[in-house]
């Protein structure tokens, strides 16, 4: 038995070291994704979470001691228990000023006027507007996308990202075929100020290569995935003979609740001369609202065309640019009505002269 027992502890020893190396390397792992001062803060709350829920209610007089039938004693002086919130990792206590609602908004990028050579729209003295499609090309939607645009006999930029047109060949150059105008949305659509200038620019070199490969041509514009951008990388961008083009106009057609109609009203509530309004491929819905749109905008004497035919447009007006249109309020004169509220025999005219009366329009039937 003697015998056995020493082979027998020499294996249970070599198990629980590697149990150990395993826990270790876990450690390491974690460490290096989230960082040790997160970790290290998240250990920390997780105590200090513990502590206070044995509090009584906040602004609440606390006894520091409470006696088995549940009654606080009154041997030592209460104490007022603060007004104390302790946050989850990532969030601000409540000691802290409110971080600005414009630092927070998803997809929200800097002002123009804070990083030079950056547009937002191409202002300009005709009714011009820039419809602009991000994150393409798909194989099953690009096709419906393209078959939408060549009826309503309008041209579009889509921006385009490295491995989407490496998985679709031959679909860059039947959006060209078209007429419509294509841009670098960069290979991978990440966000580029994360990575060092050089990896970025190996992104968008990537991508051109692609791009102008099927399309004979060469690149003018690029969207930064995201439209988070810095300084450094604009000027990058300049150096590589690109234009930065980001948007006027983001009704936010990537959030799957927002329908049809409210794409619709989120436009044509804010559209100007020479606005570049922001919408994606691959979205269903932003598919079903586009005739729409088209014809809304047709009626109301707009022309759709490319960036580079309103860029020519703006050097030849010489306008001021154009705020970030996507969260201001603003009102429509006659409000697309939902699916459900529409008139059980509509006539022939717009859609939008079908709606409620001028009197009772409100920003919240825009559901922007």
């Amino acid at each position: 038995m003697s015998e056995n027992f020493f082979p027998n502890r020499k294996r249970l020893l070599l198990l629980g070291f590697l149990c150990l190396l395993a826990l270790v390397f876990f450690l390491l792992q974690t460490v290096a994704y989230f960082g040790f001062v997160p970790l290290k803060e998240a250990v920390l709350r997780a105590g200090a979470l513990r502590e206070v829920s044995a509090l009584p209610a906040t602004g609440s007089l606390a006894p520091d001691y409470v006696s088995k039938k549940g009654k606080p004693t009154t041997s030592v002086p209460p104490v007022l228990i603060p007004n104390f919130k302790f946050s989850l990792l990532g969030e601000n206590p409540v000691q802290e000023p409110p971080v600005p609602q414009d630092r927070i908004r998803r997809q929200t990028p800097p002002m123009e006027s804070e990083i030079s050579g950056v547009k937002r729209s191409f202002p300009c003295s005709t009714k011009k507007v820039a419809l602009t499609f991000d994150d393409g090309p798909f194989l099953d939607l690009t096709p419906s996308y393209l078959k939408v645009l060549q009826e309503q006999g309008i041209h579009a930029t889509f921006f385009l990202i490295g491995r989407h047109v490496q998985r679709t060949p031959g679909m860059v150059g039947l959006i060209v075929q078209q007429g419509h105008e294509i841009g670098n949305h960069a290979f991978s659509h990440g966000d580029l100020t994360q990575i060092s200038l050089d990896t970025a620019k190996q992104e968008l070199l990537m991508t051109a290569e692609l791009l102008e490969q099927e399309a004979k041509g060469k690149i003018n514009f690029f969207r930064p995935p995201g439209g988070k951008l810095n300084p450094a990388l604009v000027e990058m961008v300049k150096d590589m003979g690109l234009q930065t083009v980001l948007w006027s106009i983001d009704p936010k057609d990537w959030q799957s609740k927002k329908t049809s109609n409210q794409l619709v009203n989120h436009i044509l509530a804010r559209v100007q001369p020479g606005s570049i309004v922001l919408l994606h491929e691959g979205k269903p819905h932003t598919l079903a609202a586009l005739p729409l749109l088209i014809k809304e905008l047709k009626q109301r004497g707009w022309q759709l065309v490319t960036l580079s035919e309103l860029c020519k447009e703006n050097e030849a007006s010489q306008l001021p640019e154009q705020p970030d249109q996507s969260s201001e309020p603003f009102s429509v004169p006659y409000p697309l009505l939902e699916p459900s509220e529409q008139p059980a025999q509509p006539s022939e005219s717009s859609p939008l002269q079908q709606s409620v009366p001028r009197s009772s329009n409100k920003e919240g039937s825009l559901a922007a």
